[in-house]
């Protein structure tokens, strides 16, 4: 939630130029930043990490919200199963509770392999 709060939505083309970048949220002036779902994805995970969380807990999910647009969260994987961290609503969930369209994610504990769902 508080990462949440700290990031003003805004698209990867306004911040960067280009359709699709996979950065942390960039400063704007006054103490704010803004960044799209990956990069506020990327915010928590960062902050999850640095506060002790095993990485291996922790994966990204790419959706389709109920309107149709691409989106990514952060899952969180618990003994009682998978959770979602999303700057659209903050409860937290379990995967199954959420509105989204899944489409593919992390393979828990390896950053660089997807499985299509």
């Amino acid at each position: 939630a508080e990462i949440n709060r700290a990031v003003r939505p805004m698209s990867d083309q306004r911040l960067h130029g280009r359709p699709d970048v996979w950065a942390l949220p960039v400063a704007l002036g006054g103490g704010r930043l803004a960044g799209d779902c990956e990069d506020i994805v990327l915010a928590k995970r960062d902050a999850l990490i640095q506060s002790g969380v095993d990485p291996a807990r922790l994966s990204i999910a790419l959706a389709v919200t109920p309107s149709g647009e691409d989106h990514a969260v952060l899952l969180v994987a618990r003994p009682d199963g998978d959770f979602v961290l999303d700057n659209l609503d903050s409860r937290v969930l379990h995967w199954s509770q959420v509105d989204l369209r899944w489409k593919a994610r992390q393979v828990p504990g390896d950053m660089l392999s997807w499985i299509r769902l």
